[in-house]
């Protein structure tokens, strides 16, 4: 497929929320600096973040701290155009001619306190450490309570390994504006390097209650929630209502297209065993069971389920969804069978062949479960049923190795 094709396949599927597949189709795309691996980048960075929140949502945070990390290290903010020319005068080592440009803006706009906050950055870049704290103070005497400057002096302090003064600068940055999102962002990453998990996860979601937009907190919120969980702390993750329409919205729509096409769950039950195994049938599973709450007397959404945690090993469970698709139609066939495996893997040999039965009875005459049945008949010495279970299985197809070869073990 040309490259153009992949890109424009790709975005498409990123537009429809086919955001594993899209990332399949940027993910050759990227490394060259053209124009068009620079937008399959972005777009695959922008599918990384919503599965990321997918299974932040999910509670699955150490898949969503990959996919976020992903996703942080591509998508950045906007600087505005003196932001950028401080930063370029930074990374050439003009560290004086920074600092010469933010004193010039400052006399320019004395009231402004972003420009104060600026000279202060550029003192420090300059090494004059001292100087850009004093620029600081002189700032908060100035203005009186700032969160802007309360941050910065947070971010100071912290780069001096001043982590619990750090982290008072930034609590004063919060009560100073409890809205600023940046504010709560660096009182998590404070607190966090305090080893103070549950008082992190805290600030990060208000931080991206805040700033939805920001996924480097989306991130973050995932690193602490992990951390927190693993203290004992019950987590509770709450995203932006945008988010959470959007998610629940595409995972319903996938529900519907789980219900209107019952091929869509063979195919996947069809892959071969992988490591991603858990990931992927355990979301498979969570829109099954989207759907399922919306038609719970539909049959082959029970069966769907059954056969999804028989392929995630949680047999027991898989019973349970196998019995309720009989319970709505007692001669589904595949359910039947379903329910014979499960039985026999678990060693009840007695309940496996009487659904294996049931299912022969219901319409499933087919050569491989005459022959399971038998196999399992011969396994509790019922030879002559057995036997029988393998003449059908023969009759039906001629010359059935399965079949002939359990015969001959009979016959030994």
């Amino acid at each position: 497929m040309p490259q153009a094709d992949h890109y424009t396949h790709g975005l498409l599927l990123y537009r429809e929320g086919n955001y594993e597949q899209a990332i399949g189709e940027l993910e050759p795309l990227i490394g060259d600096n053209d124009i068009a691996s620079r937008l399959a980048e972005y777009y695959h960075a922008l599918s990384q973040r919503a599965l990321g929140l997918e299974a932040l949502l999910a509670g699955k945070f150490d898949l969503a701290e990959r996919r976020l990390r992903t996703a942080a290290s591509v998508i950045g903010k906007d600087a505005d155009l003196s932001a950028h020319l401080a930063g370029l005068y930074a990374r050439t080592g003009r560290f004086d001619r920074c600092s010469d440009e933010m004193e010039k803006d400052l006399a320019a706009h004395p009231n402004a306190v972003q420009s104060h906050r600026k000279f202060a950055q550029a003192l420090w870049r300059q090494g004059l450490r001292p100087q850009a704290h004093m620029a600081l103070r002189s700032a908060l005497r100035r203005f009186g309570s700032s969160s802007e400057l309360y941050i910065q002096e947070g971010l100071f302090l912290a780069a001096e390994d001043r982590f619990g003064e750090a982290r008072k600068a930034f609590e004063s940055a919060v009560e100073c504006d409890c809205t600023s999102a940046e504010a709560h962002g660096y009182l998590g990453l404070a607190a966090a390097v305090e080893k103070d998990a549950t008082s992190a996860f805290r600030s990060f979601q208000r931080a991206l209650e805040l700033n939805p937009n920001d996924v480097s907190l989306a991130h973050r919120l995932a690193v602490s929630a992990r951390a927190a969980e693993s203290e004992g702390y019950h987590v509770v993750i709450q995203l932006p209502e945008t988010y959470a329409s959007t998610n629940v919205s595409q995972i319903r729509q996938l529900a519907s297209y789980v219900v209107q096409e019952p091929d869509f769950v063979e195919a996947f039950l069809k892959l071969p065993p992988s490591d991603v195994d858990a990931e992927l049938f355990e979301m498979l599973l969570g829109v099954v069971q989207m759907a399922i709450s919306e038609h719970p007397d539909y049959a082959d959404l029970h069966h769907h389920s059954g056969r999804i945690l028989h392929r995630l090993g949680r047999t027991e469970n898989a019973i349970i969804q196998a019995r309720k698709a009989i319970e709505i139609n007692p001669r589904y066939v595949q359910a039947l069978i379903l329910l014979g495996e499960l039985h026999a893997s678990q060693g009840r040999t007695r309940e496996a062949i009487e659904y294996l039965q049931r299912a022969i009875s219901s319409g499933g005459d087919w050569p491989d479960i005459h022959c399971l049945a038998a196999e399992l008949m011969g396994s509790c010495g019922r030879n002559s049923t057995a036997r029988g279970h393998l003449e059908r299985a023969l009759a039906l197809k001629a010359g059935y190795p399965r079949a002939r070869r359990a015969l001959e073990s009979l016959a030994a």
